[in-house]
């Protein structure tokens, strides 16, 4: 609520200097927004359109839903999530944004998950895809796969762990199973998924030129830019060093406010927070960059790096049953969890 009413008092502020920039520098608005519509031609477009036909279409034929009531036990034990809780996050690391924050919202929407489990869902479930990761990074920026595989590794690697800290506290468990669907014929599917995947791409398009215009009044700075707008402070990284790993890295967790724009227009839809995906995307963006500066500089602090990651989870949840045993007791109820 404090972060919507500090939002609403800041509009008229943001309308006049919006507006003030228009009028002052049609020219280079012009021509900003231009450089915008260039850059989705030649990365966006290229990079994502395939994935998001191909993701889409697994969508259609039912494959997410299927694997996560597979994988349902394990959702459930590890990340207190549903199988059609766990499907999303299968999704939302292959898609990219801003699917699985879609997927989540519509979840929850339809009554398939909780308000818990759907606000965990909006911060775990939206990730940088490995295609438009792999296609910026390893083509246009690194001009080397390695290092943006390893940044790929690490997105994953930190998305499961944030899956699993955040599972660890107290809270409602999931609601079930994964909702039922039908696979849909092949042909239709693929009809389907063909215009899924091409209003996904204008959309982020549309996000990407709109913030192409601030920033480009910003300093050119990678990590000035990438905050605001992802695509932008990327491509203002220029070769493979130490510092534009890091930044790329710290980038790439936090997803910048053009992505925070499309997750929170799905979540005010679902009547879900916007505060908790903001401060779990900005720590995804810090764990990720402290991780890649191990793997690049000091290999050797990774293993005490996971194993405080891995105690961060286990206090999460013995601290989580310990507040539960205090409630019970309080009702007067058996206070064995086990």
């Amino acid at each position: 609520m404090r972060f919507r009413r500090l939002l609403t008092k800041g509009e008229p502020l943001l309308f006049l200097l919006g507006t003030g920039l228009l009028l002052a520098f049609p020219r280079q608005t012009s021509a900003y927004a231009l450089d915008g519509v260039e850059l989705c031609l030649r990365s966006v477009i290229p990079s994502l359109l395939p994935f998001f036909v191909l993701t889409a279409l697994f969508q259609e034929r039912a494959v997410p839903l299927r694997l996560g009531r597979l994988l349902a036990p394990v959702f459930r034990r590890c990340f207190r999530l549903s199988g059609a809780g766990g499907s999303i996050l299968l999704l939302g690391l292959v898609s990219g944004y801003p699917v699985g924050a879609a997927a989540a919202s519509a979840l929850y929407r339809k009554q398939g998950c909780g308000k818990d489990e759907a606000q965990r869902l909006l911060i775990i479930a939206n990730n940088c895809g490995p295609a438009f990761l792999l296609g910026i990074l390893g083509g246009r920026v690194f001009g080397r796969t390695g290092p943006a595989f390893l940044l790929l590794a690490i997105h994953i690697a930190v998305t499961l762990w944030l899956g699993l800290l955040l599972g660890a506290f107290p809270g409602p468990p999931p609601l079930g199973k994964a909702a039922e669907q039908a696979p849909v014929p092949l042909s239709a599917a693929f009809s389907a998924a063909v215009l899924r995947a091409g209003s996904a791409v204008l959309t982020v398009c549309a996000y990407v030129i709109l913030f192409s215009v601030p920033v480009r009044f910003l300093p050119e700075q990678a990590l000035l830019r990438g905050l605001v707008e992802l695509t932008g402070g990327l491509a203002a990284l220029s070769g493979f060093t130490l510092k534009n790993a890091v930044t790329a890295a710290f980038l790439l967790g936090w997803g910048g406010l053009s992505v925070c724009a499309q997750v929170l227009r799905h979540a005010r839809e679902a009547g879900l927070s916007a505060a908790p995906y903001l401060a779990g995307r900005f720590l995804h963006g810090l764990v990720s960059a402290l991780a890649a500066w191990c793997c690049f500089t000091r290999p050797g602090l990774l293993f005490p790096l996971i194993l405080a990651a891995a105690a961060a989870v286990v206090f999460a949840k013995r601290g989580g049953k310990r507040r539960q045993t205090g409630v019970y007791c309080q009702r007067g109820e058996p206070h064995d969890l086990s």
